[in-house]
């Protein structure tokens, strides 16, 4: 694999969060449950891949790091959609949406990190991911108190991973809380292919081989891991491991894609207000053919209407990048507490 490795996972980055953003989309001919099969495992396996096992050392600092890039960026951006549905929901129906209680209850819920308003749905990554890296750091801590050896801790540490990944699958705990339980296992995954880089080739039968294997999963199975559903757990397995190595395979080709590489390195701003991007255009579609102005709050996108979807795509990767720049150079002006919590210029690559 690539020794520069951070601008070779950026152009995977770049190809996973298109994926995901498309995949919002409800895109035709199946292939919104093509990407299904593989986006998130996609995510979870990258961020494994940065995992360190001098984390284990100081297992506070690694703690304080994942509070302030995951959870504290879910409660204060999930406060602010709020904030902003309120507002347009305001201009649209003449009404917030919410009693006084409801808001009360709501922040209370988003600072909890149990959940938040519709254009906030993608954030339950920031919310597993973060319980993620918590588990696997526990689960390595206490193999490694017993056995001292990173090469056992390793191997053993399939057992427990597989162990919550089952107990995942078969039990719905509240607030999709499972879903971080199945999403450890890609997490594991990931963790092995960085230590296993140099000895993993990108090899093109193997990436065609894959791509068949994750076309031929998305006729049998609709996963979707934010919710924790599966007609199989085998297939999704499978096919997320297999879209890895098949993303990754083309990455390694066109590595070097500034374009690619830049998306990638603000993946997590687009994550973050993609589904607030898709706004813009219901109100395009609502404005084209007519319809009633409450489409403007339709949830994730105006449906039936064909072809929309492309630029749906297009509007959830390129307006957080203009929100991006807007937020930087506001940072400049502005008192900078009110952008400690969230710096996007390093969560985007760090994570």
């Amino acid at each position: 694999m690539d020794n520069n490795r951070l601008h070779y996972i950026d152009i995977v980055k770049g190809i996973a969060i298109i994926l995901v953003v498309m995949g919002h989309t409800s895109p035709p001919w199946g292939i919104g449950n093509f990407i299904y099969q593989f986006h998130m495992p996609l995510f979870f396996v990258l961020s494994g891949f940065f995992y360190q096992d001098k984390y284990e050392i100081r297992p506070l600092r690694f703690i304080l790091k994942r509070l302030k890039r995951l959870y504290i960026p879910f409660v204060q951006y999930g406060i602010l959609f709020l904030f902003l549905y309120m507002i347009i929901h305001y201009a649209v129906e003449g009404d917030t949406g919410y009693s006084l209680l409801g808001v009360v209850k709501d922040i209370l819920i988003i600072s909890c990190g149990l959940g938040g308003v519709s254009w906030a749905g993608a954030f339950w990554f920031l919310r597993a991911l973060f319980l993620v890296s918590l588990i696997f750091l526990c689960i390595r801590m206490i193999i490694h108190k017993v056995f001292r050896d990173n090469r056992i801790t390793d191997y053993l540490t399939f057992f427990p991973v597989t162990l919550i990944l089952l107990l995942g699958y078969k039990i719905q705990f509240p607030y999709n809380i499972s879903s971080s339980f199945v999403a450890l296992f890609f997490y594991f995954a990931g963790y092995l292919l960085a230590k296993n880089r140099d000895i993993i080739k990108m090899n093109f039968w193997i990436a065609f081989a894959s791509f068949i294997i994750v076309v031929c999963c998305s006729f049998f199975n609709s996963p979707d891991l934010a919710y924790n559903k599966y007609n199989s757990l085998f297939l999704f397995v499978l096919s997320g491991l297999c879209g890895t190595y098949m993303i990754m395979y083309i990455s390694f080709k066109i590595k070097g894609n500034r374009f690619l590489e830049h998306i990638g390195q603000n993946s997590i701003t687009i994550m973050i207000f993609h589904f607030f991007s898709f706004v813009f255009i219901n109100l395009i579609i609502v404005l084209w053919y007519a319809l009633p102005v409450q489409n403007v709050l339709a949830y994730p996108c105006i449906k039936n209407y064909p072809y929309w979807w492309i630029l749906y795509s297009f509007a959830g990767v390129f307006i957080p990048l203009v929100f991006n720049k807007i937020i930087i150079g506001a940072k400049r002006k502005l008192p900078q507490f009110l952008f400690l919590p969230y710096w996007f210029e390093k969560i985007n690559i760090q994570l």
